[in-house]
């Protein structure tokens, strides 16, 4: 009786062990991951924004969302791409001071200076967005 008490508290052990590893599984994603989906949705909406035809105010407009949702992401990930978000930021700043000059430019002038700016904006975005799809 003796010999049984001891080998059920390795066993019993082993189990508890196995129970807690469960509740660890791969499917526990960072809280990051969370942000992934909306910040590709405002992502997408900023650079498919056509200035011509939507004007400046809905340029500001998805351009805030986007800045938010991107900041709310990078924030999530902390230090974890620190070289994609750090690109992001700079780009988010690029594109947000054309986005102020715009409300005060020609629509044609507005939408030519616009563009550099956010073609930066979506390779640095897409890096991270790639990064984050990657670790999710």
């Amino acid at each position: 009786m003796r010999r049984l008490r001891r080998l059920s508290l390795p066993v019993a052990a082993l189990a508890t062990t196995s129970l807690a590893l469960l509740g660890c599984s791969s499917s526990e994603q960072p809280s990051y991951c969370d942000e992934l989906s909306a910040t590709e949705s405002s992502f997408e909406a900023l650079v498919n924004t056509d200035i011509l035809a939507e004007g400046t105010d809905v340029l500001t407009e998805r351009y805030d969302a986007f800045a938010a949702q991107v900041s709310s992401l990078i924030d999530a990930a902390g230090d974890e791409f620190a070289d994609e978000s750090a690109a992001v930021e700079a780009s988010v700043d690029q594109v947000g001071a054309v986005v102020d000059e715009a409300a005060n430019l020609n629509l044609g002038t507005a939408a030519e200076e616009a563009a550099p700016a956010v073609e930066d904006l979506s390779s640095s975005t897409q890096a991270l967005l790639d990064s984050v799809q990657n670790a999710c």
